[in-house]
């Protein structure tokens, strides 16, 4: 389940490490001095125990960020313990045919999150398609918003989410995924929930609605009535129906357990990514990351276990963590997408997918727990090759360095947590836990080089010229694809030759010193020079009032009379425009029609003759 803000969340070959270490693992001891800075992890898989670190640290600095609140988290409701033979089996393809045409109204049991109980409510059947039946409670969306979800799920999440991760159970045998709108939060409680899966709906148990069932916020998680904004429902959706997908394959078709649920979120957020991908080229879930980098309570920097989902704490630390995980893996394993079906396709629900995977991919020999220090040293280190980085991925290069701060001894360390700290004092490394390695970064380059500076790029430059860091490389970037790359000389100029790109598209571009380590990106959005074709005008005659046409779609259309304009109006996404006059024209007077973008580019114009 998707909810916002904090509150109850239940839910081939060897590749050869392209570089050393950061430095060698410390050895346990009587006692030693560690060096700053030092990543401390817990390599245990076992979240549930915690592990001392013996050590001190004093004089750390950490830099709060703003508070940032994530509009879309997700709840799974608590499944409670279930017979294997409650669990509803799927029903073939054969039992299509049998189905009677589908009511239009009915009621659906849902889950009260404010109250911790089940109960009905009446829903009304708005969209039917290929893949899915929607259905409302209330009044909250319109036609169109409804109409919106339905074609979006069918025709892009659906198809998305089926081919990356497996396909859903069908227990209810119509083949159709049911997604219920409602008000979940009923407009009360700080927890605003944004959609959920609830589990037992594929159960016999007496409150499940016995059907593929998705919940959707129709309600705050979507705005003020009248102004909708669905794109956090269409996240969520992608969300929800991993989790529906996860668990036919796990629970109904391997007979296994659910997998666990740093997992599968890390996944439902992959979803969200790959839908992301779909309709905005190249995006990441930049939320995720801000929260990384400035989570308010701190518990990253104090070491958040990746894999102990904690429930009653900081569970958006959690989300961000399983999701650049599940991103990271992503990237080490070079499998694309499809790395994730493997996930779900592994035997094991825990862990032991992920070593799988890891060890068929990376290493025969890496074990989880060392794959999870290494993901911190990538978060810590974010570099353009190798294991300690996204590979460049346009993104992640805006995830900041977390250091522990502290004003007395370390706290105990769950499984798959880990720290970065600073400033060390002597420390007794032989009362330290069996699990935790404590790795000295001292030794590696950590400053990233200056940000560019570029100059002004155009939709008629062939190259993008600036400074930076003398002998770097530079590298220029556009939706995810790198359109250029080169090293400064001693002096730091570059001049990097690119293709002409769109008016208002946006470059990203950042350097890489020696040591790996890339800096800030300079963020140049292209000025659109081009104007707009000259608009077309339909017949226009003495008896209209309005002047339609086709222009550059977003564009302003002005109709005029010499130097008066007499009408304007903002053209559709498909280019339809009508302008209304304030009174008919006389026949035989010439007009024009001018189209201005979002620039002020200026078209040139259109004349036509008022007919009678």
């Amino acid at each position: 389940m998707k909810k916002i803000n904090s509150g109850i969340i239940l839910l081939l070959t060897f590749l050869m490490i392209l570089f050393p270490a950061p430095s060698a693992v410390l050895a346990a001891g009587s006692a030693a001095t560690v060096s700053h800075p030092v990543l401390i992890s817990n390599e245990s898989p076992n979240g549930n125990l915690s592990e001392n670190v013996a050590g001190y640290i004093a004089g750390v600095q950490h830099v709060a960020g703003e508070k940032i609140v994530r509009g879309d988290l997700d709840q799974i409701r608590p499944q409670r313990k279930i017979n294997r033979n409650e669990i509803l089996k799927n029903k073939s393809d054969v039992a299509l045919k049998t189905v009677q045409k589908p009511i239009t109204s009915r009621k659906f049991w849902i889950y009260d999150f404010n109250n911790y109980n089940s109960r009905q409510i009446n829903a009304t059947l708005k969209y039917q398609g290929q893949h899915t039946n929607l259905w409302e409670n209330g009044n909250e969306l319109s036609a169109a918003d409804l109409d919106k979800l339905g074609t979006v799920f069918d025709q892009t999440i659906y198809p998305l989410d089926t081919q990356t991760f497996g396909s859903p159970s069908n227990v209810d045998g119509d083949g159709k995924i049911n997604i219920l709108c409602y008000d979940i939060s009923g407009g009360s409680g700080e927890a605003l929930t944004a959609g959920y899966f609830d589990p037992n709906d594929l159960t016999a148990m007496p409150d499940s609605n016995h059907s593929e069932l998705l919940y959707i916020d129709s309600g705050a998680s979507m705005g003020d009535a009248g102004h909708k904004d669905l794109s956090n429902a269409l996240t969520t959706m992608a969300h929800e129906f991993q989790h529906l997908i996860n668990y036919n394959q796990k629970v109904l078709v391997q007979k296994h357990q659910e997998m666990d649920t740093w997992m599968n979120e890390g996944l439902a957020m992959a979803a969200e990514q790959i839908y992301s991908e779909k309709i905005h080229s190249g995006q990441v879930l930049q939320d995720r990351i801000d929260y990384y980098n400035d989570d308010p309570s701190a518990s990253i920097s104090s070491g958040q276990s990746l894999v102990y989902w904690d429930y009653a704490g900081d569970d958006l630390a959690n989300y961000s963590l399983s999701y650049l995980f599940f991103q990271y893996l992503r990237i080490q394993c070079g499998q694309g997408n499809a790395v994730y079906k493997q996930v779900i396709d592994d035997p094991h629900s825990n862990y032991l997918a992920i070593q799988d995977v890891i060890q068929r991919y990376i290493n025969p020999k890496i074990t989880f727990g060392e794959f999870m220090t290494d993901f911190r040293f990538a978060l810590y280190l974010n570099k353009r090759s190798g294991l300690y980085g996204f590979h460049g991925e346009a993104g992640f290069q805006s995830i900041k360095k977390r250091v522990y701060n502290v004003k007395s001894g370390f706290p105990k360390l769950r499984g798959g947590g880990a720290i970065v700290a600073a400033n060390s004092a002597s420390v007794n490394l032989a009362t330290k836990g069996v699990d935790v390695t404590y790795t000295n970064l001292a030794s590696t380059d950590q400053t990233v080089p200056a940000r560019p500076l570029a100059g002004r790029v155009t939709d008629k430059s062939q190259a993008v010229s600036g400074t930076t860091e003398a002998n770097a490389t530079v590298i220029i970037t556009s939706g995810g694809k790198i359109l250029a790359e080169g090293r400064t000389g001693a002096s730091g100029w570059f001049t990097l030759p690119i293709k002409k790109q769109k008016g208002n598209s946006v470059l990203d571009i950042f350097a890489e010193d020696a040591a790996g380590n890339v800096g800030t990106s300079d963020v140049v959005r292209v000025a659109d020079l081009t104007p707009p074709a000259r608009p077309t005008v339909y017949h226009f005659s003495n008896r209209q009032l309005s002047v339609t046409g086709k222009a550059e779609p977003g564009s302003r259309v002005m109709i005029t009379l010499g130097k008066k304009t007499l009408g304007s109006a903002t053209t559709s996404s498909k280019g339809y425009f009508s302008v209304r006059l304030a009174k008919k024209q006389q026949a035989g007077e010439h007009l024009a029609a001018y189209a201005t973008d979002q620039s002020a580019n200026r078209s040139a114009a259109c004349y036509f003759i008022v007919t009678r």
